[in-house]
């Protein structure tokens, strides 16, 4: 019954500036598993488990180096160019990731993956909350419809 209910908001006036976060929350539970298949794509390859892992350490290192500069980034021109270039740059690093043969493009290409992961970390939610926070009912169906989607979607592993 709770999804039925949360159906008026896709009727909404407010759908139009809110579909990008649905978006994000979706595709982003799915995420994990389609690095799973990389793995095993990776592996298929020749890569050794340990080169794999340390493609997601270097990830990682990215990440925690550039969060702030990123951040930054988002401050001054907006929040949602910041997130649109998380989504672009990580779609050209994906394509380019199923192509990725040699071992240096591989670490490159990981290394360019945290980067766009830190474009969009914070932006996000910052956008999700300018959007519902005048708007106590439009917060209530939100969250509602971010929940079921939480039950749709298979859980991260």
């Amino acid at each position: 019954m709770v999804f039925l209910e949360n159906m008026s908001l896709f009727k909404s006036k407010n759908w139009g500036s809110l579909w990008p976060a649905y978006a994000t929350f979706f595709f982003g539970s799915i995420i994990p598993q389609v690095s799973a298949i990389f793995v095993v794509l990776w592996a298929a390859r020749g890569f050794s488990f340990f080169q794999i892992s340390l493609g997601f350490v270097v990830m990682r290192a990215a990440m925690f180096i550039f969060e702030i500069p990123t951040g930054v980034i988002a401050d001054l021109y907006s929040k949602k160019v910041s997130t649109l270039m998380h989504y672009l740059l990580s779609g050209i690093i994906y394509i380019c990731l199923f192509f990725a043969h040699s071992f240096v493009l591989f670490l490159v290409l990981f290394a360019f993956e945290g980067i766009s992961k830190t474009l969009s970390s914070g932006a996000a939610e910052a956008l999700e909350y300018e959007q519902c926070h005048d708007d106590e009912q439009l917060a209530k169906k939100y969250y509602r419809t971010k929940e079921v989607i939480m039950k749709v979607v298979p859980e991260k592993f």
